[in-house]
């Protein structure tokens, strides 16, 4: 893979981007990738992301059920996202071991981008149980938001951590 197919842009593969050093960069283990092209599709896909974060996180401790929840509630946005703006793309679940544990997604597509994403990102509601729907919604209940989207398609990367 050459540097200018990293979607983010960094000098190594969006999985290890951030400003850890090198010594602390955690280990990332690929799960899971399902190619959405149907609703079906987008079902398994947050089916396996709740049954991979149950299992990496600790099915049944305090809040675990509810975060579980959100993640699969992240997936679905995502996922219809990619079969309603894109037509088809990809949903990859990867483990984060290291000093912190955690569940990465990354949401792919090759349509035609995002033209203005800023505005899609600034919450509405200052604060609310509820989950904001689209990407907002995402941003606000995850650890890690990346976000890169051109004319060639869109690139989500979010982290949550235990």
């Amino acid at each position: 893979m050459d540097h200018e197919d990293y979607p983010f842009g960094a000098d190594e593969p969006p999985t290890s981007k951030g400003s850890r050093g090198p010594g602390s960069r955690p280990s990332f283990e690929a799960e899971a990738s399902i190619l959405i092209e149907r609703p079906e599709d987008v079902l398994l896909a947050r089916s396996a992301a709740e049954l991979l974060y149950a299992t990496l996180l600790g099915e049944g401790k305090v809040g675990t059920a509810r975060r579980q929840d959100l993640v699969g509630h992240a997936v679905s946005e995502l996922g219809q996202n990619i079969l309603k703006h894109a037509g088809e793309g990809t949903i990859a679940l990867a483990s984060v071991r290291g000093p912190r544990v955690g569940l990465e997604i990354f949401a792919h597509d090759r349509g035609p981008g995002i033209l203005c994403v800023e505005p899609l990102l600034i919450p509405r509601r200052l604060w609310s149980p509820a989950v904001e729907p689209g990407l907002r919604g995402i941003k606000r209940i995850f650890h890690e938001f990346d976000i890169d989207t051109s004319p060639r398609g869109t690139h989500v990367r979010v982290v949550t951590y235990r």
